[in-house]
């Protein structure tokens, strides 16, 4: 499932010069291309949403000033409800001058100041403030670096892993957001599916909720022959996660793993996810490495344009 939303420019990039005279001028519109842009998220046991304020996005072009573009009202965004292959649509297919451009910014209402443009529902209901925690300065700025072409689509997915990046509500009383995102080029994407054999799920070491299945997830690590580790901020850490949830119309346990980049990968599965606790730079006595033990790790790849299938046994 795809949304959209419209945008308005707040610049256009557009460039004047001299023709034909000393009072004579000319409008050169630059050599234009497309870019999308979708977010994405996978998701954390124990909230029903995660609602994100967004008020627009920046692009910084290569030896330019940023092009800054508002959503024609702000956007809330729940993060929690983008899963598996759901996405919403930032930008679709708007128009920008050919070239390099070196970051993209989004715009974010979310601050832990008693007013709730973002805020997180937990599973046990009531709303509770959410706060970002990146750099005054840049922002939620993504430094990587792309190239919009003349006349062609340049689209990426955004994807927000609340696994690794909600803490939950310390002295401030607020929900915590961390910037942990990474970008996908649409290009070339994969993905990772597949089942849980339901002894795994009822194994006597199972934390997981046994109404919700909270707690049972699949950890996806770049690279072959990762030894499965929590998330601690330390080496290896997962790229994304996938909850395993039962299908009631296969009666199968089923996660996917969506928006990969080719390439190897290892995926491990864990019935003890709910007792992995996310580190927290401002409360230093919660960044203990936790005891999660996982089945046996696999190796899979990704290609281009493919799901494949990854089942654990």
């Amino acid at each position: 499932m795809t949304r959209y939303r419209s945008i308005a420019f707040l610049s256009a990039g557009l460039f004047l010069a001299g023709c034909g005279g000393a009072n004579t001028e000319k409008e050169i519109v630059p050599e234009q291309g497309t870019l999308s842009i979708q977010l994405t998220d996978a998701a954390v046991d124990g909230v029903a949403e995660v609602n994100l304020e967004l008020t627009g996005i920046s692009v910084k072009p290569d030896g330019g000033p940023p092009i800054d573009v508002t959503f024609d009202a702000p956007l809330i965004v729940n993060l929690a409800a983008l899963t598996e292959d759901n996405t919403e649509t930032l930008f679709d297919a708007q128009s920008l001058p050919v070239g390099a451009y070196d970051w993209i910014r989004l715009d974010v209402n979310a601050e832990c100041d008693t007013v709730a443009d973002s805020f997180v529902v937990p599973d046990s209901g009531g709303m509770v403030e959410l706060g970002l925690r990146v750099p005054s300065a840049t922002g939620l700025q993504l430094g990587n670096g792309f190239v919009i072409t003349a006349n062609q689509d340049t689209g990426f997915v955004i994807d927000w892993d609340l696994r690794l990046g909600l803490v939950d509500p310390q002295a401030n009383g607020c929900f915590t957001l961390k910037p942990s995102l990474r970008i996908i080029d649409m290009a070339e994407h994969g993905a990772i599916a597949g089942t849980v054999e339901p002894s795994l799920i009822s194994d006597p070491t199972c934390t997981s909720d046994p109404n919700t299945e909270a707690g049972n997830v699949v950890y996806v690590y770049e690279g072959r022959g990762v030894a499965p580790d929590d998330i601690d901020d330390l080496a290896p850490e997962p790229v994304t996660t996938a909850n395993v949830r039962l299908d009631p119309m296969s009666g199968n346990y089923e996660y996917m793993a969506a928006f990969l980049s080719p390439g190897s990968f290892t995926a491990a599965f864990t019935c003890q996810g709910r007792g992995d606790i996310i580190p927290d730079d401002e409360n230093l006595q919660i960044n203990a490495d936790d005891d999660i033990l996982f089945s046996a790790s696999v190796n899979v790849d990704v290609a281009d344009g493919q799901t494949t299938t990854v089942d654990f046994n």
